[in-house]
């Protein structure tokens, strides 16, 4: 497998199966140190999820009128949780 292979797995690996260990040694520091590696990691993970959701939301707009708001984003929390992405 290439380092870029590797570092794609490990970005993969942290986003979907949130295991950002392997990912951690290769983001390079923030300039001013605001974030830890680790918190600038969880808000682009965060940032996945919440894309995921909304994208799905969208597509079921009569979904989203029948079940409600809040009934509809907590299924598809529960969804998207526990059928992460393979790619």
């Amino acid at each position: 497998m290439s380092a870029y292979a590797a570092q794609l797995q490990a970005l993969h690996d942290a986003m979907v199966h949130k295991h950002p260990d392997a990912m951690l040694p290769l983001i390079k520091p923030a300039r001013h140190n605001e974030l830890s590696t680790h918190t600038r990691l969880a808000v682009y993970a965060g940032g996945y999820d919440i894309r995921l959701i909304d994208a799905t939301l969208a597509d079921y707009p009569a979904l989203v009128h029948y079940m409600g708001d809040q009934e509809c984003c907590d299924a598809i929390k529960a969804f998207v949780s526990a059928t992460p992405s393979r790619y």
